[in-house]
Order: C-alpha cells, then structure tokens, then sequence
C-alpha cells in the first residue's frame, strides 16, 4: 500500500524543542561552556526554587537566549552551543558543526574553490536528522515550516503546457506572487477519474514543459489517471523578475536577512502540491525532474516527507566531485544554503521516512554537467546512514544510454514508467541496477552501442550474476540480449529462488522472443510463487567457449510501491 503524507514529522522536531522537555539532549551547565563570557560573580540568593515550586527557573517566553541543563536561561553563548530565543541549548560540538548568528548548527569546512566541503553525511541520529530538516526549513523561509501561499490568480480551463492531454483532462493555469518580486505559473493538470497519485514535472531551464522529454513523464502519468504539477525555473519560460539571472536572484536575499533565495525555486512546490491536495485525496506524490528541476527535487524532498517518490535526473552531485562546468547557477552551490546541510545530507534526509524512494539518474556521457560515475564514491555512505536510521531506500541509476542533457527513452521506460505504475515490472540492468545486485566474474567488455540501455556487455570466459530481493506472491524472469552472429547458440542460465532452481538454454545469435516492452523484447527464463519475501538468482554463462552477453533481467513481481 502507498505510504501517506508525513507532515507530523516536521512537528516532532519543532515539539521537541520546548523548553525542559524530557526528550531534549541537555548541555553542560553555563560555567562550564569554555570561551563564554559569563557573570562569574556568587549569587545574592539562590536561584534555584524549591523543589515543589510550580514556577520553572527558566521561563521561554521570558528567555531571550536558551535554557541550560540546569533550567538557567544563558544569555551569551560560545561558538558551540546554538539556540534561538525560548528554545533549549543545543551544543552544535557533538555533531562537528558550530553555532551560526541565526542559531543553526553549520559546517565551516571549506573546499580549495571556498565551497562547503561535503565529503561526508554529517548527520548520525534521527534527532539529528529532524533538527537539521528544521534548520534548514529555517534558513530556506526564516521560520521551521514550509510557506503556505495561495495563488493570487487561476485560470481554468487553459491549454496543456506539456501538449499531451486530451479533453477530458482539466488544465489550470496558478498565478503565484513570490518573494523576491518574482511572478511563476504553475500549470494542475486533473483527470476524470484521479489515481490518488500526483506526480510533479519540473522541467528546470527550459522555457517550455514540452522539452527535455518530461511531457513524455506527463504523458504516462495522465493516461493512468495521475493528477500532474507542471512547473519551470524562476525566470525561465512565463516566470518573470526584476533581475536577469538565477544569480541575482539569489543576492537579493542577504545572508544577513531571514531567509534564503532558495526559497523562489521550492515555495512554487510547496503550493502546487497544497493546492491540489486540498481539492482531492492524494495518497502518493511522486517528483520527477531533470536539470535544475532535478536539483529543485533533491531540495524540496528533504524538507517536505509528502514525497514519497523523488526521480532527480542529472539533477547534481556533491560539491567536492564538481568541475567547473558543473557549478551551475548559485543556487546549486551558495555556501549559505550549503553549510546547513551539504548534499550527502540532502540525500539523507530526502529519503529519511521508512518507505520513501529515491532514484537519483546519473548521466555517464552528459554533455552539459554531472557526467560520469563519481557517485561510487559515496553511495555506499548514503545508504549505510539511512539502514542505521531504518530510513528508505535511495539509489542512483546510472544511465549510459544518452549522450546529452535531457531525460533518455531509456530511463524513462526501465525506471520513470514503472515506479508511476507502482513498480509492478522492474528492470535491471548490466550497468547498476535500479534495484539488486549485479556482479560479473572474468573479463567482461561493453560496446557502448547496443542492447537495453546501450551498454550490452559482453565475456567469451565468464559468468554474470543479478540478484534480486522478491516479494511475497507470483514472479515472472524475464532476459533481454543485443544478437549477433558470433554470439553462443548455447548460453545457459542458472535461476534460483532460495533452495528452488530452474534452467534454461538460450541462442543469442537469435533475438529473444517473448513480450515487449521498456524498448526492448524479453525472452522469459522462469517464474514461479513465493510464500514469502525471497532472493532470486539469475546467472548466465557460455558453455561453448563463444561470446556471450549479459544485457537486462525483467522482472515482474507484486511489488510494494
């Protein structure tokens, strides 16, 4: 079943910074807060009430810094204890950070190029998590919520932006007035008959939603009853300002002020998402992007838990793995919006909430910014931090199908298309699969120019192996395969399902035959039924000393979305 909105666990972080409350980590008391300049003079009286006194020491509507362990309100804090006014004392210390003038816990570390360096997932604890998702809400709006802004016009009906819906779909049009002095549309687009699910299209710095492929995203999304979100960059396309550049824009916002510039590119979200959620029931809210509508999803996703689905496609990375082409606008890198919470923390919490998906698509050959696979580099630290906080699941795709900058047939077919549809076919491929596992023994090449993904690769003398986690019910293997001539006639397949095996001959100088889909024609090796959630193994190999290849496994399963 689809996991619901989660907006209450914004609420338990700003809840448990009441002050005394019982949940809250307390610091050590004021004296002993070294560098702090403290009245060291003894007391005339003892401050401390007797013990059945109903009134506390400190008061938060009365103290204007943060109370201590000892109930004292400190009025002059070091650099490593942090609190607004009324709320308790925070030792920013303990997670490496130090105390900011509006009383977040930031990073100080620095790059060569000055950037924040964020080589590392600073966060450790859910409490931390949660504290850092309120910091950085705060410094985005300048206060720990996400905005509520009504649209100052709406017209209904008016054309498709995307151009795909056909006339039973309703299309309106939101004018939205935002800080900054900027003007953006944002085009709700509502079925017949709605799914429940809302995917959200962000199209980043094309000045239409019909480029860069995403229509095609609004396409699939509205022929199975989704309601869509069509939204460009501020500036882009309808969006106007009184400055020219997403640069500017961010300088109109001083580090000095509340609020971030950041705030132009999410508030849009935020309302689209509350405008359309309160006129139907939602269960599901899906964000795809590409672009800077990429980066606008690894933004939004980690301040706003209703996502429970994020797909940012070439979207960013992580500053220190950047090049100079790979900068971007200011918004991808100001130190202001960063020393909160670098992007191993944005992916963190992103996917913070048990049973939220995060997709990152990482273009191999992007010809304008984030190619490549550095993302092997810290993976691996992403997810190990969400297992210890039993967070959800995130991943990054690498797709190698494309040569530029936009959303490629291949992902959107083996992993846009299924996770709107609730994963009940999933794919995976030769490269780093969506899901499971992908391991290869001997020498394997790959040609770069055919089978599913344009990757097929390729081993006269070794095996290659998927693993893959089923869920409980009905399953269906199915292999794909780029034939050729000099391939094996006699390549064999070894499928296992806990102490069940199959086999299976297959000749790759002939294409497979067998259903079609996702671009490609899958030929099925096995199927069968679990009675409980279990891992199936798919490994081929040549039997006959000649080329074989190992492409894609198809798997159709009863997924949970």
């Amino acid at each position: 079943m689809p996991v619901p909105p989660r907006p209450q666990l914004v609420a338990i972080a700003v809840l448990g910074l009441a002050c005394g409350s019982p949940e809250t980590v307390k610091l050590p008391s004021p004296t002993d807060f070294r560098g702090s300049v403290l009245d060291t003079e003894s007391p005339t009286t003892d401050s401390n009430p007797p013990l059945d006194s109903a009134e506390p020491t400190c008061p938060s509507a009365d103290c204007t810094g943060c109370c201590d362990e000892t109930d004292a309100c400190v009025d002059i804090l070091n650099d490593g204890a942090c609190a607004a006014p009324g709320e308790d004392c925070r030792d920013c210390t303990v997670v490496d950070r130090t105390c900011a003038p509006d009383a977040m816990c930031v990073r100080t570390d620095r790059l060569d190029a000055g950037a924040i360096d964020d080589r590392i997932v600073h966060i450790r604890t859910m409490d931390d998590a949660l504290q850092t998702r309120r910091d950085l809400l705060t410094r985005i709006f300048g206060t720990p919520a996400l905005p509520s802004l009504a649209p100052t016009t709406i017209i209904s009906p008016t054309a498709d932006p995307f151009e795909v819906a056909d006339d039973s779909v309703r299309v309106e049009r939101l004018e939205l007035e935002l800080p900054g002095d900027v003007t953006t549309p944002v085009w709700a687009l509502f079925p017949e008959n709605p799914s429940g699910q809302l995917v959200v299209v962000h199209q980043g710095h094309w000045h239409t939603l019909k480029e860069g492929r995403l229509a095609s995203v609004a396409s699939v999304a509205l022929a199975r009853g989704d309601t869509v979100i069509g939204l460009t960059m501020p500036l882009f396309g309808d969006s106007v300002g009184p400055v020219p550049t997403h640069d500017d824009l961010i300088a109109r916002f001083p580090d000095d002020t509340p609020g971030h510039g950041a705030q132009v590119f999410l508030t849009p979200v935020a309302a689209a998402i509350d405008y359309v959620t309160a006129q139907l029931a939602v269960d599901t809210i899906v964000f795809v992007g590409i672009s800077g509508g990429g980066w606008t999803g690894m933004l939004y996703a980690a301040i706003d838990p209703r996502v429970d689905v994020v797909i940012p496609i070439a979207g960013g990375e992580p500053l220190y793995q950047r090049t100079d082409l790979d900068w971007g606008d200011r918004e991808q890198s100001d130190t202001h919006l960063y020393e909160v919470a670098g992007y191993l923390d944005l992916f963190v919490l992103g996917t913070l909430e048990p049973g939220r998906r995060y997709h990152m698509v990482q273009h191999r050959y992007d010809t304008c910014c984030f190619a490549g696979t550095g993302y092997q580099d810290w993976e691996p630290t992403v997810r190990d931090t969400l297992a210890a906080l039993d967070g959800g699941d995130f991943r990054v795709v690498l797709d190698e199908s494309i040569h530029g900058h936009e959303v490629s047939p291949h992902t959107l077919a083996a992993l846009v298309e299924p996770a709107l549809a609730g994963d009940s076919v999933r794919y995976f491929d030769d490269t780093l699969p969506a899901y499971g596992v992908f391991e290869v023994d001997g020498d394997w090449t790959r040609d770069g120019s055919s089978g599913f993904g344009a990757d097929a690769a390729t081993t006269t003398d070794g095996t290659a192996t998927w693993r893959v986690s089923l869920p409980t019910g009905a399953w269906t293997a199915a292999l794909t395969w780029a034939s050729a001539p000099d391939l094996s006639t006699s390549v064999e397949v070894q499928v296992s399902v806990d102490d069940d095996s199959w086999s299976a001959v297959l000749d790759q100088t002939t294409d497979p035959a067998g259903r079609v889909d996702a671009d490609a024609t899958w030929q099925t090796v096995a199927s069968g039924t679990t009675s409980a959630p279990a891992e199936l193994s798919v490994t081929v190999h040549s039997t006959d000393g000649r080329p074989i290849r190992a492409d894609a496994l198809r798997v159709e399963a009863a997924w949970s979305p």
